[in-house]
């Protein structure tokens, strides 16, 4: 699943996961749109969507995203 999906999945909005994961809006808006981001923001948006799944997922489970040293 890719993050969007992840983010309907939980019946969130950008806002919402952007303040779950405690990222800017902008960032996680970048993230979506297939921008590259840093593996600890990766990781952060990854936390979130586990504690809001109530299961553990790595950046590496979210398809698509595009990432930068």
């Amino acid at each position: 699943m890719n993050l969007n999906d992840y983010r309907i999945e939980l019946g969130w909005s950008r806002r919402k996961l952007a303040r779950e994961a405690e990222i800017d809006e902008r960032t996680l808006r970048e993230a979506l749109s297939g921008k590259p981001i840093y593996a600890a923001t990766a990781g952060k948006i990854a936390i979130a969507i586990s504690r809001g799944l109530g299961t553990k997922i790595t950046y590496k489970d979210i398809e698509g995203l595009n990432l930068v040293d």
